[in-house]
């Protein structure tokens, strides 16, 4: 049965409703140029900004009953990126290397003050036409099949699987710390090992590590042994990618682990929460004092250098935000400069070419990343700038049409991630499971362009889920 429900109703009408009066209001502001206050104005819409992400995670609040859920965890990452650095504009704080400051990605202008006023303008605009998007779902309940016989399959695939994926992802690690430590990061990235068929091998191996982790916990019903397992090798990964100075492969995990954890497992004690993030927060701090000081050299300290060393602009979780929030100038760079895309629809060709990019191929789509695009021929630099969800939706469809186009990713990423509260793992460990590998996936959408997170997903939660299914039909005979 489908249902969108009265209040669910009332809540798409009100943001309707935002978008609408936005719409009106900043279009027009945003293809004229007229004399204002950059500092001002930029701080007004940052803190636009930040109104509507609230706005949305209100309404994720009434609509899944919990103040932190699946959508919210996807719209904070999509937030950061695209929007990360006007948040501390909006505190006045203000990081070394900002958009406007120095040149883009070290090779590209400095924009104007217009530009980067026009790029809040519009990121606002997506921003909320994706919200709407992500109200317009409409939940179907699922079928409830004999739950522990499910549960057994989840947990004996994800074991079966994990013991050569989790050993195998380890090793992968490991060894591109050590290439990266002989040639540099780059390296990793625009040279021989980038291509070579082993790398490509890993990285589709990697892909089932986080649902074998997910399958684990899930399948064992939390058991005490498995949630120790689980946590540790978890650990391990993120150490190791902490060394190789990658978050985003990640941080996703360890955030949606945590959630995963207080969710469906035991109660969240706020107040321990809050305990540790203080301690946390101010730990951070100290060491970070401590580099600053260290950087100068001891014997060369001075009261300045200490004094300096205390300024709020350093604290690492500002200068963390305000690098995811540098996704951002790539969207000013899309959306203000000459960029041009001259290739097939990248959206059609990430959908066709989710089982494969052969299939894409063959009907004569063109297979050509826009983050390499972006990078190698139009910045012509030897690293990658990554991408955004904005960006691509404004490259392939325009303004207006890469305002729909965030509505109906909206649409598809709920339709995937929404979990009525009333689920657990005792009810529903399918659908759990399969919201949960899918919010690791879509959380990179954020930085990335459609193909890769596309595959991912299909490769990973897709055909896993498929995996379980027939399993249990085979097993069970079950119609």
């Amino acid at each position: 049965m489908l249902s969108i429900n009265k209040n669910r109703i009332n809540i798409i009408i009100i943001n309707v409703y935002i978008a609408t009066l936005l719409s009106l209001i900043l279009i027009p502001m945003s293809k004229i140029n007229f004399h204002y206050d950059f500092n001002v104005t930029r701080f007004i819409f940052s803190w636009l900004g930040i109104i509507l992400y609230i706005n949305a995670v209100i309404c994720f609040k009434k609509v899944c009953n919990a103040w932190v859920n699946t959508l919210s965890i996807f719209i904070t990452f999509l937030f950061l990126f695209s929007y990360g650095q006007c948040i501390l504009w909006a505190f006045g704080i203000h990081v070394d290397g900002e958009i406007g400051t120095t040149k883009l990605f070290s090779n590209y202008i400095i924009r104007s003050s217009d530009e980067i006023i026009k790029t809040q303008i519009v990121s606002c605009l997506y921003f909320q036409y994706l919200i709407i998007g992500t109200l317009l779902f409409k939940h179907k309940k699922k079928r409830v099949h004999n739950i522990q016989k499910i549960q057994k399959i989840i947990y004996k695939v994800s074991v079966y699987l994990s013991a050569v994926v989790i050993p195998l992802t380890l090793l992968y690690i490991i060894y591109t710390i050590q290439y990266s430590a002989q040639y540099g990061y780059t390296a990793l990235y625009y040279s021989d090992f980038s291509t070579e068929k082993f790398t490509s091998i890993m990285r589709l191996v990697e892909i089932y590590f986080f649902p074998c982790l997910v399958g684990i916990l899930i399948g064992s019903n939390y058991g005490q042994k498995q949630r120790k397992i689980v946590y540790f090798i978890l650990l391990c990964y993120s150490l190791l990618y902490l060394i190789a100075g990658e978050r985003g492969n990640w941080i996703y995990k360890v955030i949606i682990i945590f959630w995963l954890e207080f969710k469906y497992h035991r109660k969240f004690d706020i107040l321990k929460f809050i305990k540790y993030m203080i301690l946390g927060t101010v730990s951070l701090y100290l060491v970070s004092i401590v580099v600053n000081i260290r950087g100068v050299g001891l014997s060369n300290i001075s009261l300045v250098d200490i004094v300096s060393s205390f300024d709020i602009s350093k604290f690492p979780i500002f200068t963390f935000i305000s690098e995811m929030g540098g996704t951002m100038g790539v969207f000013l760079i899309v959306l203000c400069s000459n960029f041009s895309w001259n290739y097939s629809n990248s959206y059609l060709t990430a959908i066709l070419g989710m089982p494969t990019t052969k299939i894409p191929s063959l009907l004569g789509l063109d297979i050509v990343l826009a983050s390499n695009v972006l990078s190698n021929d139009f910045l012509q630099i030897s690293w990658g700038t990554g991408f955004s969800m904005f960006s691509e939706a404004y490259m392939n469809f325009g303004f207006f049409g890469g305002g729909i186009c965030c509505l109906i990713i909206g649409l598809f990423i709920s339709s995937i991630l929404y979990l009525p509260d009333q689920y657990n793992i005792q009810s529903q460990p399918l659908a759990i499971f399969f919201a949960i590998t899918s919010l690791d996936i879509f959380c990179g959408w954020s930085r990335s362009i459609a193909l890769t997170p596309l595959r991912n997903w299909f490769r990973g939660p897709c055909l896993l889920i498929l995996l379980f299914y027939l399993l249990y039909k085979i097993k069970y005979k079950e119609r």
